[in-house]
């Protein structure tokens, strides 16, 4: 009996060792997942900035994609983008609806744009602050 219950606690410990070190890792893993996302290579901001351009963001958005009151937000980092994950960007520019679930407001267009060129934008948006 001792033997038996003896391995069921060491397999019980073994089992929340391997628990709490996944954790752990699952952890260090989001982490590490945000730090590659924050560091955008300039090769894909410039691809954004070359998108941007090409799809005339500024012409609602204003020249320095500040904004322009009362009509359309802010692109840069430190504005309305602040609020928006990658994932909530692609949905944005794919099918017009916010992340707080609203629509766009028209004029703006729905771009069906690729996941690369949508996180290209988004890349050259947050080097803006």
């Amino acid at each position: 009996m001792r033997v038996t219950y003896g391995i069921a606690a060491t397999v019980a410990l073994g089992a929340t060792l391997i628990a709490v070190g996944s954790t752990a890792g699952i952890a260090a893993h989001k982490k590490a997942s945000k730090m590659k996302a924050a560091a955008a290579s300039p090769a894909l901001i410039a691809k954004g900035k070359q998108l941007s351009t090409a799809k005339h963001c500024n012409s609602c958005h204003g020249a320095d994609l500040s904004g322009k009151p009362k009509f359309s937000p802010s692109l840069r980092a430190s504005g309305e983008l602040k609020h928006y994950t990658l994932a909530q960007w692609e949905t944005v520019l794919n099918t017009g609806v916010t992340n707080d679930g609203g629509k766009v407001k028209t004029p703006m267009p729905v771009y069906k744009m690729s996941k690369a060129d949508s996180a290209a934008i988004y890349a050259y948006y947050k080097t803006l602050k």
